[in-house]
């Protein structure tokens, strides 16, 4: 079979946004406020003629998803277009985001992502796309698109497969919203549980981005609650609902044996307090040991006369 279903789920939580303005996540199928235009009128393969429309509801691992399919019969391009219904971007810090996700990485789909500010039909979408992609990952990953050059008008949103002979293309989870402040929480550390006396490690660490944009901020940990060791991130360049590693220039280097507490954080996010220090810190507890022990990988093996080409 050339292509390979996979039933994978994925659930998305926004948090800390200024106000909803739109939402679908395809509980209910999609919306017949959404106007859904097959350009290309193309036979989808046998093994999809589930998808009867230029975008359909399918069930992922439990989740409703929208679906759009590229793999025809014979082979083609894909032209299938799903345009949101109105949505009046209200100011400054609006973004798009959303779920998506290819399911066969053999025949990864990609699309565009457009808006109009006349109407819902192909022919409105003139401007160039917001968003592209030629070949989505595995489901589900976030993706963001900025509106801010909306501000204040009423627009549509299209989602546009254009694959060549590929297979499907998950979309789900849309949220238009405005996201400004500064609210950054830990995730985690990449610090080992066990590490030897006199070795070091640098410091890593997860951060996910709960409020608005931003580029720059400061990285601080300390040990044991001693002092504060502080290294200026810039460049970072962190979207809303982002998540993001930062690396601290100065490594953890332990010169004796005992337990130690690393509290890592993040201040200082373009020059601003953060709003919600309570989700702030990664706390990372390591053991120090002179003589580290030996991991070990154990196989069992199992042969017999019935194998022929098993080792003996």
């Amino acid at each position: 079979m050339k292509k390979v279903l996979l039933a994978l789920s994925a659930c998305a939580v926004f948090t800390n946004v200024d106000a909803q303005i739109f939402s679908e996540n395809f509980a209910g199928g999609i919306p017949s406020s959404f106007n859904l235009i097959d350009v290309d009128g193309k036979t989808p393969n046998a093994q999809v003629n589930f998808v009867t429309a230029a975008w359909v509801q399918r069930v992922v691992g439990g989740d409703t998803v929208a679906c759009s399919n590229s793999w025809y019969a014979p082979p083609g391009q894909a032209d299938d277009w799903m345009v949101t219904p109105s949505i009046a971007v209200p100011s400054t810090g609006t973004y798009l985001i959303w779920e998506a996700g290819a399911p066969d990485q053999n025949f990864p789909d990609g699309y565009m992502v457009y808006v109009s500010t006349t109407g819902n039909t192909v022919a409105d979408f003139t401007a160039p796309p917001i968003y592209t992609n030629t070949g989505e990952d595995a489901p589900f990953v976030t993706r963001v698109a900025d509106l801010s050059a909306y501000s204040g008008q009423t627009i549509y949103i299209a989602f546009r497969n254009n694959s060549t002979d590929k297979f499907l293309l998950y979309i789900d989870d849309l949220l238009v919203d405005v996201f400004t402040g500064y609210d950054v929480s830990g995730v985690v550390s990449d610090l080992p549980d066990v590490m030897a006396t006199g070795s070091s490690h640098a410091i890593i660490a997860t951060f996910t981005n709960e409020a608005g944009p931003f580029n720059s901020a400061d990285f601080n940990y300390t040990v044991n609650g001693g002092a504060v060791s502080t290294a200026s991130a810039s460049a970072l360049n962190v979207d809303p609902t982002e998540t993001f590693n930062v690396a601290h220039s100065t490594a953890f280097n332990p010169s004796s044996a005992g337990s130690y507490t690393i509290k890592m954080w993040l201040s200082n996010i373009d020059g601003n307090v953060d709003a919600n220090p309570s989700n702030d810190t990664i706390t990372k507890t390591v053991y120090v040991v002179d003589n580290p022990p030996t991991r070990k990988v154990v196989i069992e093996e199992k042969t017999g006369t019935w194998c022929g080409w098993c080792p003996r």
